[in-house]
């Protein structure tokens, strides 16, 4: 669930409007990059994830860079 929060988060946040931002098949910056996580690791319970906060792990998926002109996870 949170990495559908995330996603739309990315989104808005990029395009508060709904008119800035898509690319030519008008996918916005996280739906290009739509259940692409990524290097994951295995927490203790056996789940995947990517990203670590407060002891807990979570699995989000990575946003479009426009100066990597690629899907990547940065902080």
């Amino acid at each position: 669930m949170i990495t559908v929060i995330a996603h739309e988060l990315a989104e808005s946040l990029s395009d508060p409007n709904f008119n800035a931002w898509y690319d030519r098949k008008r996918d916005e910056n996280a739906d290009k990059c739509n259940f692409n996580f990524g290097p994951t690791k295995v927490w203790t319970n056996g789940a995947k994830y990517n990203i670590a906060f407060g002891g807990k792990a979570y699995l989000i998926q990575q946003n479009w860079d426009p100066v990597l002109q690629n899907c990547a996870q940065t902080a």
